[in-house]
């Protein structure tokens, strides 16, 4: 008697591929969609040696809350799968073009995730009410076995990721679950070869993920490996809701075209080449060969997104958050008002970035606690504490990186600074800051 097994992909002895998909009669049913020489059949049951191979159930541990495909159709050339996968994006966000084809490569990429090089992270970064939340639900439209989820446990994450290989959608990841512990499992979930140990178990959590950040992490590590979409308040009225029928019926038909796109080029898929005028390396360089995947044999979509991932390594530099923004207007100020000045009290500064958010409609104003780690985010640690309280020292090294990063960050210059006295500003004219006045320090250094 044959054994029966319970799988949710598998390559058969013939070398048909069987997928789970979700029964297109009836929502809470599951089928497989089995794929041989081009041709693609349904059936509840597939023998294969000496095992029957049924898929699981539509309730078992989960797999109710995945997006699955109804089936598979023809999915057209490359170019037009992009472009689709785009234009469903773009009928609910006021997102760039470009940045629609990077979210849609992402989103092709997903469907093919063992064959990735890591796991690409989409990161949605942007204040209350950008847009966020929908990019989310978008996206889970059209990503690999997508899971959209507002909390999630380790033990939960390293159970549903093991089992069903899904995109995971983590909206407000920092106020998911405990967020150190989150941020670890992400970084440490990024390549296909590392497992947890944990008791008897040993489980995957590998597989790529989208999750949304009012600011980017204070993690280095994390953020390069993420493509970062900065997402904005719209004033759009023509945006359709993801949960739109119109939307939908477009969505359904583009996951049975990337279900037999997966089929096609599963087995066979070529590595992406570098487009040899394009500098990539370490993990951009991994990132770019995770999006163009899917698409290593046309030339011009890979050499468009080496461009975007080049723009995507600018990026990683250039998002600030309001609080990050406003220290760095201020530290521009002070160097300005008072270039010669030994040290700057922290109190002080504080109160000038709180003033600074609240004329930019920032509703939350910080504490001196708060202000310290900003600094450290941007790289100021010079701090001491004094009997009178905390200050930070900012050599010429430091003031010269204030002035790049008022550039870089594009970031206006508060209004009435005066570069005449300026040392970096005009050097011949200014004489450096003058050395920390002797006062009484405690031991420990602040960083």
């Amino acid at each position: 008697m044959k054994k029966t097994e319970t799988v949710d992909f598998a390559e058969l002895s013939d070398g048909s591929l069987v997928e789970v998909i979700e029964d297109s009669r009836d929502a809470t049913q599951t089928l497989f969609a089995v794929y041989r020489d081009k041709s693609i059949r349904y059936t509840d049951s597939v023998p294969d040696g000496g095992r029957i191979l049924v898929p699981p159930s539509k309730t078992h541990n989960g797999l109710e809350h995945l997006r699955l495909a109804q089936g598979a159709s023809d999915c057209g050339e490359m170019p037009d799968i992009l472009s689709k996968v785009s234009d469903i994006l773009g009928a609910c966000l006021d997102v760039e073009l470009r940045t629609r084809h990077l979210m849609a490569a992402f989103a092709v990429s997903t469907w093919f995730s063992e064959k990735l090089p890591v796991a690409p992270y989409l990161a949605l970064v942007g204040p209350p009410g950008s847009g966020k939340t929908t990019a989310m639900r978008a996206l889970n439209l059209v990503c690999y076995r997508s899971l959209l989820a507002t909390d999630i446990s380790s033990s939960a994450f390293y159970d549903i990721s093991n089992r069903f290989r899904p995109t995971i959608l983590l909206d407000e990841t920092l106020t998911a679950g405990r967020p150190r512990e989150l941020i670890h499992l992400l970084k440490a979930s990024s390549t296909p070869d590392f497992a947890s140990l944990r008791k008897d178990n040993v489980r995957l959590a590998y597989g790529p993920k989208v999750f949304s950040w009012l600011e980017l992490p204070d993690d280095s590590a994390l953020n390069s490996r993420c493509i970062i979409v900065p997402m904005r308040r719209t004033s759009c009225t023509d945006l359709k809701n993801p949960r739109d029928p119109e939307v939908l019926e477009r969505a359904k038909f583009m996951r049975a075209r990337l279900l037999q796109f997966r089929f096609e080029r599963l087995r066979d898929i070529p590595v992406a080449k570098l487009p040899l005028d394009v500098g990539l390396a370490a993990r951009p360089l991994d990132l770019y060969r995770a999006l163009a995947l899917p698409f290593a044999e046309d030339k011009h979509i890979c050499a468009v997104l080496a461009e975007m991932i080049v723009e995507q390594e600018a990026l990683q530099a250039h998002v600030l958050s309001p609080a990050q923004a406003a220290t760095m207007r201020v530290l521009y100020h002070v160097i300005h008002a008072d270039p010669n000045a030994p040290y700057y009290w922290l109190g002080e500064l504080t109160d000038a970035v709180n003033s600074d958010l609240k004329s930019r409609g920032e509703p939350h104003g910080l504490s001196e606690r708060k202000v310290g780690p900003i600094l450290t985010s941007l790289s100021f640690k010079d701090r001491h504490r004094l009997n009178k309280g905390t200050i930070l020292s900012l050599d010429r090294s430091d003031r010269t990186r204030i002035h790049s990063s008022m550039r870089d960050f594009k970031l206006e210059a508060p209004y009435g600074d005066s570069i005449d006295i300026c040392p970096i500003c005009s050097p011949s004219r200014a004489p450096a800051p003058t050395t920390l006045a002797a006062e009484t320090r405690c031991s420990v250094d602040l960083d």
